[in-house]
């Protein structure tokens, strides 16, 4: 068994992200964040349910798209991808 060193995001993970306002995705108005990190800007932008917060979709600097249809399965998912870049690069406030 090898340890990836993954989990789930800290609750402050969005700290020093650009709001971008709001956008509509697949019929959800949803508030806009970017953030960036050393190397790519922007690293990710996250998108959350005006309403509920809820996250709704995750665009990555490298064109990797994911749209929240299962939210725990896809938010783990996401936290891994995350996890993963976040062991190579630090973020930097924007």
């Amino acid at each position: 068994m090898q340890n990836m060193h993954v989990g789930l995001l800290k609750p402050d993970w969005l700290a020093g992200a650009r709001y971008k306002g709001v956008e509509d995705v697949n019929g959800h108005q949803c508030d806009v964040w970017a953030q960036s990190s050393s190397i790519h800007h922007p690293f990710v932008t996250y998108f959350a349910d005006v309403e509920t917060q809820r996250p709704w979709r995750w665009i990555f600097f490298d064109g990797a798209i994911f749209d929240v249809s299962l939210p725990l399965f896809s938010y783990l998912f996401v936290s891994i991808y995350l996890s993963t870049f976040l062991s190579i690069y630090t973020f930097v406030d924007s």
